[in-house]
């Protein structure tokens, strides 16, 4: 399946919000800013939206983009879904392939205090469609230890998010933000879990200089990196990743205990 249709819905994003006139940063950020990701099962396609304030007005166009997006661009073989929720979230359609449009949303003074210094050093390499850089608006020179136990995405956040299987998002609101929380069930419970063992290796490998995604590159250069029982974790987990995006529905029962004994395991060597 083609590429095609993401790029497309990345250009009608920007034809409809460039005129925003509190609009500081409009960028896309994660997998679908590479130019050669194709289509999955699932696609999350995310955009960081920085804003002088958050308004009424400003949100409601934003959102009604996003609904705009679903009547012109949904068929048979691919759903569209949309959200502005921020947090570990994947809203699916009852489609072969879901496109999720995730927005975002920051009032530029409220950057740095909902968003984690790993996510937005993770966020600071992208280039803008619209405004400034990332890294203009929130300049992260390096990765310490104290920022992988923070509580928005660190250790204990992860920990959280399993041991209660739920997770609390904002959801923007005109002037301030509603804290939904989200108990998460089967796929979707699945997901937090991957992302979270993913994202914490990705996350300590940064502490030796190394700058890698959540990919095979990154589960390899892991184990040579960290040695302890349950390094090859990332690289399984990973798998069983490409399979539920595929379809599968077979999650391991051990997932669990396993992700939790990981980040046990990483605490204990970062302390």
């Amino acid at each position: 399946m083609k590429r095609q249709i993401v790029d497309l819905i990345i250009e009608r994003i920007k034809s409809e919000l460039e005129s925003e006139k509190d609009l500081v940063s409009l960028t896309p950020v994660g997998s679908f800013a590479d130019k050669s990701k194709e289509l999955e099962k699932f696609n999350d396609l995310d955009f960081v939206i920085i804003l002088k304030k958050v308004t009424k007005n400003n949100l409601s166009k934003i959102r009604k983009a996003g609904k705009t997006l679903r009547t012109e661009f949904e068929s048979n073989e691919i759903g569209i879904t949309s959200t502005s929720g921020i947090g570990p979230i994947k809203l699916k359609s009852r489609k072969p392939v879901t496109i999720m449009i995730h927005f975002l949303i920051y009032p530029l003074d409220k950057y740095s205090e909902y968003e984690s210094v790993l996510t937005r050093y993770s966020f600071q390499s992208y280039c803008p469609l619209v405004g400034k850089s990332l890294k203009e608006i929130s300049c992260i020179q390096e990765i310490k230890k104290d920022d992988l136990f923070n509580e928005i995405d660190g250790i204990p956040a992860m920990k959280k998010w399993i041991t209660n299987a739920a997770i609390d998002c904002l959801e923007p609101n005109e002037g301030q933000y509603n804290v939904i929380n989200t108990i998460l069930k089967n796929e979707s419970y699945a997901e937090v879990m991957i992302y979270s063992v993913l994202r914490i290796a990705s996350n300590m490998l940064r502490l030796k200089g190394k700058f890698l995604g959540i990919d095979r590159d990154m589960c390899n250069e892991f184990i040579k990196n960290y040695s302890f029982s349950l390094n090859n974790l990332p690289l399984k987990i990973l798998e069983m990743k490409e399979r539920i995006r595929q379809g599968d529905k077979n999650i391991s029962p051990d997932l669990k205990n396993e992700s939790m004994n990981f980040l046990e395991e990483c605490e204990n060597l970062l302390k």
